[in-house]
Order: structure tokens, then C-alpha cells, then sequence
């Protein structure tokens, strides 16, 4: 199969086995996305719609497929971002979603007779019975009721609307779904609707939560169909200015071209990700993630800011103002500490008001009030069971990324107190050397430490490179080098990431378990930390981690244009061998993919 990345006159390309890609995925930023493949494959795949008051905690799934009858396998697919097209022997197909609306345009470049399947439910909701749509046709399209007892909306409407006929063809079609059972997620089979078959070139279908609205919400986009994918275009090609600015110079020969597509591809991806409503935030990952949650999107904020600092900013207050809100607590072990880190950021670049940075003090110590009143013990930050990144395991007691995310803190509040500098700069200096005593061996650094039994956990885990990562200062230069050379030997994999466990240790898991996790955190290789590993080894001895930082980089780079989901950065890998599997579409790893690249590149 041939696969494409285009944007403005760069053009990048490839031809894979098929087996590496998995579709395509087109967001709306206001919650409906679309992932597409030659085939259902997954009771995830089609088009998604988010009633506002759902987002990021539940969203509707609508459509399962458009398929053209008849028509021969696909072999190439070509991203340009604003929209997707792929081609069946000589037809070509081209799908778009515009931004804001819960609407998909659907075009083939000569007229044939395509199907569409409806599978209208709340995403967790596999509930095969009561399920009632009432088709009623009308000039150029139809629109489809929908009611079912699991639906958290009284009724749904899809409004369809063509250039040609379209007939009801009012007929169940049973699905078998092979990513579903490669990934351990069942039910793998399921009954979905064929309810119309068009013959045109052009269909725009919209949903929502009454027919008028969905009626003119088709009707609105047929017309106008060309303007919005003018509007996606000049704003796909705006960020790829931003992207591109300064980096144009690198672009001598094709793996430059691949870079600087790459780094418009993850700033595009996290971009995509956007939910921007009033209630909007930032998706943690696609299909599964759409959520909000602050740790994945403080870790994200770095890379958002540098492209789209408006709304960086507004996700950035708005969990200031939640953290305030919630007491100055959070029940993660780590959200808040993210969080301070890119106020340090956003404070190296200036981006920050005199005013601003009075509220970020003013959070940050009513912050570690409670957090060194209520999670100290023995001088070490610590938290309970699933309260850390690696929460499909316990990791209760002192965790070392949690020290390193309290040491940044404290670093912080003596910088900005106006009244307890000194106080600040002794607590951070006492853990420091604590830390040191109890974590460091002199070769690596211990993941944890229980000080109630007095037993350190010297399980070797990529914590360290967060670690590293979020406080520097934690050891000196040689001591870093150390640990590094300690980890990357139990946790290399020399298709281009770390294990999140000693591969030598018992509850290593040589492959990806998908919904049953236990190789989640326990063998599975996961790309935000691996791209953060690379950042961190650069910054220590740039000489030294080459290889694996230049691994890291170009399997984090075939993760987002070859592999998975075109043009997006996967979640995770099994530890054993490359394949982009997880979420296919996550915010943490794309930005820090972006964050990545602009280390390595300058």
C-alpha cells in the first residue's frame, strides 16, 4: 500500500505492507472525530458525535462505515490533513470532516452506488436489542431516527444528504471485528444497520439531537462544502508555517522532508486533538481516551504552547483554577506536579503576567501546604495505590518521578515566594539529599521507596528518565550517565524504545495484552516516555546515548507517519517487537514527540 503525506508543496511517501496501518482519523475540536479504515475492524471505527453536555465524559457513536459496492481493495491513502483520500483500483474517495460541526462529507471522483451503515450508540453501550431507526426518504437524502434504552439522549437524528438518489435499504449486517480480538476487547461481532444505498458522487450527513438541527446542518455544509475545506486548508497550512519557520533550511534531501513533515504531523495531531468549547479540553488519546485529564494534558502543554498559546494558556489556568477549586488536592499523585513544571516553562519563556505569576505562586504554595501536610512521610512526597502514571499497577509509598515533580515545585516556590524563599530552598535541598541517600546506589536510581518497612524497590523502570527529565539537579552529570548506561541495558529494545519493566524481571510481558493490562506497565514500550528517555539523554551526553536516542526518534517518527493511525502518535508498543498499538491517536505522545524533535534538531 501506498501511503502519502502532503501539505502545501511537501510531499512525503511510501510503501508499506498494509499491515503497518491502521486508517486515519479527522477530528471536528468540538469532540466528533472519524477513524476510518478499508474495512471495520473495530466497534470503535466510524464516526463519533459529543453532545456538549457529554464532553469528555461519554460520546455517541453514529455511522459504522461507507463503503462503495463493489469496489476493490484499497492501495493508497493520501493525508493532507484538512481531509483524507484514498483509492480503490481507479475511484477515488475523499472524506472531511469541518471544524465546529458534527457533520462528515463524503465525495468519489465519478458517480458509483455506496452503502451506509448506521451503528448509533454510547460507545461502551453493546447492547444489540431495542435498538429502532426510523428511515424516512425525501429529496436528495433522508434523515434516520434513532432510540435505544442505552442512548444517554432521548432520540438521535442523522441527517443525510446527497448529489444523487438514495434509497432505505433497512437491513442488519453482522460485523466481525479482528482488532477488537487482537487487542483482547470483546464482544468481537456485532449486528450493525445497511440503512441507505446512494449512487452519486457526494453525501454530507450530520447528527444531532433533533432533526431540525441535523436537517440544517446537512444542508448547511452540502452547500458549503468547498468554503469549509478552504477554511481546514489555510489553517493546516498556517500551522505548518509555524512548524516549518527556521526549519526549512534543514530540508537538504528526503529524511529532512520526512522531518519537517513529521514535526507538522504531531503539532497537527495534538492540534487535532483541541476540543475547543467551553467546556472543551484537551482529548488524552483516541478511540478510547476522550477524556480530559490534567497529567496528559500538562504534559502536553510544552508543545501546545509553542504553536497555539491562546488556548495553552486557557488549558493551563483552567487547571490552576480546578486545582484551587478542589482544595489544593488532586488524587493523583503527579497531575499537579506536571502542572508546575510547564509554569516553570511558560515562566522561562515570559509568557507569563506579573499578575499571572502571582496566582501560579499563590497556587503553587497553598499546593504544597497540603501536599507536604497530607502526602509526606519519612521527609519523602508519597502516594497511594494507582495514583501514578503506572496506575494498572499499585505503586503505593515513595515513587521516584513523584520526588523529582515535588523537588521541581519547591524549586519553584523559592523562586516566586515573596515571603518563604529560604524556607522553600531548605525543604527542596533536604529532599534532594534525602533522595540521593535512599534511591541512588551509585549505579541507578530505585523506583521507589516503602520508609514504613524501609524497603526500596529497585525495579528497573523508564521513571528515571522522567526523573531526570523533570529535575535535573536531582544527581550530577556523572551520576545521571550512570544510570542511564544501568537502565538502557535492562530496558533497551533495539527496534527503538525502553520497557516500562526489566525485561529480565518475572512480570515482564514480551507482548502487548490490549484490554487485559497486564503488559501495560510491565513490558509495554510506551512512545511519550521513550521520546522524554531521548530528550533527557541528550541533554546528559548527547555522545554517549546516541544510538539510542537516534532510534528512539526515528521509531517515534515511523510511529506518526507509517504506522497506526496516519499522521498521529500511538500510545504504546509491545515490548518484543514494534507495532503501534494503545490509543492510536495520544496528545502526550505526539507532543512530546514535537518537543523531541525540536531538542534534537537545534
Amino acid at each position: 500500500m501506498r501511503l502519502i503525506h502532503s501539505i502545501q508543496n511537501h510531499r512525503i511517501e511510501k510503501e508499506t505492507s498494509g499491515l503497518d496501518q491502521s486508517g486515519f482519523v479527522l477530528t471536528n475540536n468540538a469532540g466528533g472525530y472519524l477513524w476510518q479504515d478499508e474495512r471495520p475492524q473495530s466497534r470503535y471505527q466510524g464516526f463519533f458525535f459529543a453532545p456538549k453536555k457529554l464532553l469528555g465524559t461519554s460520546i455517541i457513536k453514529v455511522v459504522e462505515d461507507i463503503a462503495v459496492v463493489g469496489a476493490p481493495k484499497v492501495w493508497e491513502i493520501e493525508n493532507r490533513f484538512f481531509e483524507v483520500s484514498r483509492t480503490r483500483g481507479f475511484l477515488r474517495e475523499n472524506f472531511f470532516v469541518p471544524k465546529g460541526l458534527d457533520a462528515l462529507v463524503y465525495e468519489i471522483d465519478h458517480r458509483a452506488a455506496f452503502d451506509l451503515y448506521c451503528d448509533a450508540r454510547a460507545y461502551d453501550d453493546h447492547g444489540e436489542w431495542e435498538r429502532h431507526y426510523d428511515i424516512a426518504l425525501e429529496k436528495g437524502g433522508a434523515v434516520i431516527r434513532y432510540t435505544h434504552p442505552g442512548l444517554p439522549l432521548k432520540e438521535l437524528y442523522i441527517a443525510v444528504r446527497t448529489d444523487g438518489e438514495a434509497s432505505a435499504i433497512n437491513e442488519w449486517v453482522k460485523r466481525v471485528y479482528d482488532y477488537d480480538r487482537k487487542r483482547n476487547s470483546p464482544p468481537y461481532e456485532r449486528w450493525v444497520l445497511l440503512a441507505l444505498r446512494c449512487r452519486g458522487k457526494k453525501m454530507v450527513l450530520a447528527v444531532a439531537e433533533n432533526r431540525a438541527s441535523a436537517h440544517d446542518t446537512a444542508a448547511h455544509v452540502f452547500r458549503s462544502s468547498a468554503t469549509l475545506k478552504t477554511m481546514r486548508r489555510r489553517d493546516a497550512e498556517a500551522l505548518f508555517s509555524t512548524t516549518a519557520s527556521g526549519k526549512k533550511r534543514e530540508v537538504a534531501d528526503s529524511a529532512g522532508e520526512e522531518l519537517l513533515v513529521a514535526a507538522f504531523a504531531a503539532a497537527h495531531s495534538l492540534k487535532s486533538l483541541c476540543v475547543r468549547d467551553g467546556t472543551g479540553g484537551l482529548y488524552a488519546g483516541l478511540p478510547w481516551f476522550f477524556q480530559f485529564w490534567d497529567r496528559d494534558t500538562a504534559v502536553s502543554l510544552k508543545a501546545l504552547a509553542a504553536f497555539d498559546w491562546v488556548f495553552a494558556r486557557e488549558l493551563f489556568f483552567d487547571m490552576l483554577e480546578r486545582l484551587e477549586k478542589n482544595g489544593f488536592a488532586s488524587p493523583a499523585a503527579d497531575d499537579y506536579g506536571w502542572l508546575f513544571l510547564r509554569a516553570r516553562d511558560l515562566m522561562t519563556r515570559n509568557l507569563l503576567s506579573k499578575k499571572e505569576l502571582d496566582a501560579v505562586a499563590f497556587v503553587l504554595e497553598k499546593t504544597l501546604e497540603n501536599d507536604l501536610n497530607r502526602r509526606t512521610r519519612c521527609g519523602f512526597a508519597e502516594n497511594g495505590p494507582g495514583a501514578t502514571w503506572m496506575d494498572t499497577i499499585p505503586r503505593a509509598g515513595a515513587r521516584l518521578e513523584v520526588q523529582a515533580l515535588r523537588l521541581n515545585m519547591l524549586a519553584l516556590a523559592a523562586a516566586v515566594s515573596k515571603t518563604h524563599r529560604t524556607f522553600y530552598s531548605n525543604l527542596e535541598g533536604t529532599l534532594r539529599e534525602n533522595a540521593r541517600k535512599e534511591f541512588f546506589n551509585g549505579r541507578f536510581l530505585a523506583d521507589g521507596f516503602d520508609c514504613e518497612r524501609n524497603l526500596t524497590d529497585f525495579t528497573i523502570r523508564p521513571n528515571i528518565f522522567l526523573a531526570a527529565y523533570v529535575y535535573p539537579r536531582l544527581l550530577e552529570p556523572d551520576g545521571w550517565r550512570a544510570c542511564f548506561k544501568y537502565a538502557v541495558r535492562h530496558l533497551w529494545r533495539e527496534w527503538g524504545g525502553l520497557s516500562s519493566i526489566d525485561s529480565d524481571d518475572p512480570a515482564f510481558c514480551h507482548e502487548h495484552t490490549g484490554e487485559n493490562p497486564a503488559s501495560y506497565h510491565n513490558g509495554d514500550s510506551w512512545f511519550y516516555a521513550n521520546n522524554i528517555a531521548a530528550i533527557a539523554m541528550k541533554r546528559c551526553d548527547p555522545s554517549r546515548f546516541g544510538h539510542h536516542i537516534g532510534k528512539i526518534f526515528r521509531a517515534s517518527t515511523y510511529d506518526l507517519l507509517w504506522s497506526g493511525v496516519l499522521g498521529h502518535s500511538s500510545e504504546v508498543s509491545p515490548a518484543g517487537r514494534f507495532d503501534s498499538s494503545g490509543a492510536l491517536a495520544q496528545a502526550w505522545s505526539g507532543a512530546t514527540y514535537l518537543e523531541m524533535a525540536s531538542d534534537l534538531t537545534r
